[in-house]
């Protein structure tokens, strides 16, 4: 079953006329993340249990074969605990029972290359991309990354580089190893353009406790 704490569970759906409904579980006192970031500084560690969770979560869903296909700090909902969940999974009731996905996309460029330019279907390393262009907001705490082109965004290393000089402007407290590490060992492998460079979500949950080692040591 679709059952995962880092999931919104979907507990039932009614169909009227052209319309379905669906019923998910309440998640009591949360907000979208990108509500909770607009409001605070992250710190590193907050940002790297954030990510964590979010893989767990994308670990799952990929595991039944599913795409998330609208991942995006909207979409992501944390609890006062600081639990997250992933909400909004792009799939009706009528395509849930052989996981296939559908419905709206995720805005640009938080949308792979190769769905954008609609030479591909959603995989799960479309997912890894739109997970990439989450954790460089999260860190920017901004949206102006997004201004970027999005083909040259599609060229990873130009991309993340020009959002890392952009990070050590507007935060020069952040350490710049931390940085590096994250910008060189997770963000930059999910802006690959070639899906299947991408690294896997069970992939990037190593690099992330590699990165929480080196914060807690």
């Amino acid at each position: 079953g679709m059952e995962h704490q880092n999931i919104q569970i979907l507990y039932n759906f009614r169909r009227f006329k052209e319309s379905v409904y669906l019923f998910y579980e309440h998640f009591p006192n949360s907000v979208s993340l990108g509500e909770f970031y607009e409001k605070r500084v992250l710190s590193m560690d907050s940002l790297l249990s954030i990510a964590t969770q979010i893989l767990k979560g994308l670990e799952f869903l990929h595991s039944l074969k599913i795409q998330h296909r609208a991942l995006c700090c909207a979409n992501i909902l944390i609890g006062p605990s600081g639990l997250i969940k992933l909400i909004n999974i792009q799939l009706t009731p009528s395509k849930y029972r052989d996981a296939q996905t559908v419905g709206a996309l995720p805005h640009q460029p938080f949308l792979a290359p190769e769905i954008a330019e609609q030479f591909e279907n959603s995989t799960n390393y479309s997912d890894i991309w739109s997970f990439g262009c989450m954790v460089l907001e999260l860190l920017l705490s901004l949206k102006g990354f997004l201004e970027l082109d999005l083909k040259e965004f599609g060229k990873e290393e130009v991309a993340v580089d020009k959002v890392v000089m952009e990070i050590e402007k507007k935060h020069p407290f952040l350490e710049r190893v931390l940085l590096d590490l994250l910008a060189r060992e997770v963000v930059r492998p999910c802006l690959r353009r070639t899906p299947e460079g991408r690294p896997c979500a069970q992939e990037l949950l190593k690099q992330i406790q590699n990165m929480k080692e080196v914060v807690t040591s």
